[in-house]
């Protein structure tokens, strides 16, 4: 299975609005580790509606924790059928 490719943005607006919090639940959270591949971006270009972050290359604003994790897992259980 082809990992899924997360970009946060490390912009200081996206930072305030809660990026490090989303990049830190998936950094701790182990079952996700071999099917997630991190990376961080200096800004995303929608500094007025973050937190930011690129879910293999689709941009996702005003990302919450939940909407993160269902992200995620919707993804996983597509690439499960495949």
């Amino acid at each position: 299975m082809e990992k899924i490719k997360v970009e946060f943005c490390t912009g200081t607006a996206c930072h305030l609005m809660g990026a490090h919090e989303l990049k830190m639940f998936l950094m701790n959270n182990r079952s996700l580790a071999d099917k997630i591949e991190l990376s961080a971006k200096t800004c995303l270009g929608e500094c007025g509606k973050g937190p930011n972050v690129k879910i293999n290359g689709k941009l996702y604003s005003n990302m919450t924790v939940v909407k993160l994790d269902e992200i995620i897992y919707d993804l996983l259980k597509v690439a499960e059928e495949d």
